[in-house]
């Protein structure tokens, strides 16, 4: 095989071998480590984390750059905790709110203002991450228990963590849009 195709297969499938690889490292070094409930937590604990890349998955096959999406969650997720005495729905909405007014401040400072995209979702991190503060009271928050979002957070869909199947529902969305919009 020469240096060329090895360079490619690399680029190609260089993350997938390193994730292969990171596991096999830690099935040979934990005996539990590839066990059902440390599966099931890993699928639980980052399903927020891969709602985020699919996100910023669009945002970069467009060429641009959202540093703001770390503290725009964070302050999506201050305004649900807050909002979650009201209900779910109110607590979804409120997050979900914040998170498209921060879009959209970012989308005119890039389209209207004229500003690098760098320039204006670096300012709506700053932004964002000193409204969830000032929101928050500077300490943590923490959801209602009688809201219902324990029960999404830490309930399961037949063996499935429910945070899990909601990330797969949103990637086979993402993935119909992709490939079989104009958008896409």
């Amino acid at each position: 095989m020469n240096s060329a195709r090895l360079i490619g297969i690399v680029g190609t499938y260089g993350v997938v071998v390193a994730l292969a690889a990171l596991v096999l490292f830690g099935f040979l070094r934990y005996e539990r480590f590839l066990g059902f409930f440390n599966v099931m937590s890993v699928l639980r604990y980052n399903s927020m984390f891969a709602l985020v890349a699919l996100g910023m998955c669009f945002v970069i096959m467009t060429g641009g750059i959202d540093l703001s999406v770390g503290s725009v969650a964070a302050l999506g997720s201050v305004a649900s905790a807050l909002a979650s005495p009201h209900g779910i729905a109110a607590g979804v909405a409120a997050g979900v709110g914040a998170g498209l007014a921060a879009g959209l401040i970012n989308a005119l400072l890039v389209t209207r203002a004229n500003l690098m995209p760098f320039i204006a979702t670096l300012a709506t991190m700053l932004a964002a991450s000193g409204s969830a503060l000032l929101l928050a009271g500077n300490q943590s928050v923490s959801v209602s228990y009688d809201s219902g979002f324990t029960a999404i957070g830490q309930g399961n869909f037949w063996i499935f963590p429910i945070p899990a199947v909601i990330a797969l529902v949103a990637y086979v969305v993402g993935s119909v849009v992709l490939n079989y919009t104009s958008t896409g």
